[in-house]
């Protein structure tokens, strides 16, 4: 029994230092006006993914959109959870990239394109499809009013 004992206890040592060794898989989310929630979400999200990937976990909380997806292009994080537009231009930058998971309200999410009406802009009929082609999303013009 005391071999026994001593051996599980052995195992258990030698798995929690290999755990310690392991580089950790590291995410982030877009930002939110109350980080101190979102830390708190998200380390029993890295909890949960940690017991099942089998590796260290770790949350990472950025201090902007544009942050969020610099890290991920950058490799500084290898999950992030982006909203509709981040998440494009995170697909877009890192090749090979793909949205695995949505909430359940994202299915029901619509963009929307709103102009301040001191603009005097209008809808178009090309008008998305005018401003698809350009990063900054300022094409190189916009409908006639």
């Amino acid at each position: 029994m005391r071999r026994t004992a001593i051996a599980v206890t052995i195992v258990a040592v030698l798995s929690t230092t290999a755990l310690a060794q392991t580089p950790p898989f590291v995410f982030t989310a877009i930002p939110d006006q109350d980080e101190t929630r979102l830390v708190e979400k998200f380390t029993r999200v890295a909890q949960y993914l940690e017991g099942k990937l089998g590796v260290p976990v770790r949350y990472v909380p950025v201090k902007s959109y544009p942050a969020a997806v610099t890290a991920f292009i950058n490799g500084q994080v290898e999950l992030a959870w982006f909203g509709g537009f981040t998440g494009v231009q995170a697909r877009r930058a890192v090749d090979g990239s793909e949205a695995i998971a949505q909430g359940a309200e994202d299915v029901r999410f619509k963009s929307l394109v709103i102009a301040n009406a001191k603009t005097g802009l209008r809808p178009g009929r090309d008008f998305p499809k005018d401003i698809a082609t350009s990063p900054s999303g300022r094409g190189p013009r916009l409908p006639a009013a």
